[in-house]
C-alpha cells in the first residue's frame, strides 16, 4: 500500500465521519493516538539521525548540565544572549529591576499602545525573555502581548526571536534586535 493510498483512505474515513457529525481531528487524533505508545519499535535498526548535531541543535531547558549568570539567567552555547526562563529562576536585585522596567504596564489595566511597547522593548534589552516571564511582568496574558505587540515588534525589526523557524515553539522568547 502506497502512502498517496493510505492518506486517500484516512480522507474518505473523515469524510464519512462528518457526514455522521463527527470533526476531521477527532478522527484523526484517534487514528494516530496509538503512534506514541511505548511498544511501537522503529521499522529498521539501520536508521540514523539525518544530523549528529540534531539531538543537541535546540536549548534543553530541562537538561541538567544547566549553567546560569549571576543573575539566574540561563546561558547556552547555541546563543550570544542569556536567557531569561523563569522569574523564579532570577536573583531578587536583577527580578526588581525587571519589575521596575515593568512597573507601568504591571500596575496600569490600560496603557497607551506606545508606553507598553517602550516597555517591552526595555525588558527584552541584553537577554532573551521567553514570553510567560514577560507577560508575568507586565502582569498581561501571553496571547495578547503576543498578537497585540511582539509580533509586529519583530516584523518591524525591533525585537528578533529565539526560535524564528519554529513560530508554535513553547519557549518562544524575544531580545531587542
Amino acid at each position: 500500500m502506497t502512502t498517496e493510498s493510505i492518506v486517500s483512505n484516512v480522507w474518505s474515513f473523515c469524510t464519512t465521519l462528518r457526514d455522521d457529525g463527527g470533526r476531521y481531528g477527532d478522527y484523526l487524533d484517534d487514528v494516530f493516538s496509538d503512534l506514541s505508545s511505548p511498544d511501537l519499535t522503529p521499522s529498521s535498526p539501520d536508521l540514523t539521525p539525518s544530523s549528529p548535531n540534531l539531538a543537541s541543535s535546540s536549548l534543553n531547558l530541562d537538561s541538567e548540565s544547566i549553567t546560569r549568570d549571576v543573575h539566574g539567567r540561563l546561558i547556552s552555547d547555541h546563543f550570544s544572549l542569556p536567557f531569561v526562563d523563569s522569574p523564579k529562576n532570577l536573583s531578587r536585585e536583577f527580578l526588581a529591576m525587571l519589575e521596575q522596567k515593568a512597573a507601568a504596564p504591571r500596575e496600569l489595566k490600560k496603557i497607551p499602545k506606545p508606553r507598553m511597547i517602550e516597555a517591552l522593548l526595555t525588558l527584552c534589552e541584553g537577554h532573551y525573555i521567553r514570553l510567560d516571564c514577560l507577560a508575568e511582568l507586565v502582569n498581561r496574558q501571553a496571547s495578547t502581548l503576543q498578537g497585540q505587540y511582539l509580533t509586529q515588534l519583530c516584523r518591524e525589526h525591533q525585537l528578533r526571536m529565539a526560535f524564528p523557524d519554529k513560530p508554535n515553539d513553547p519557549r518562544h522568547a524575544y531580545t531587542k534586535a
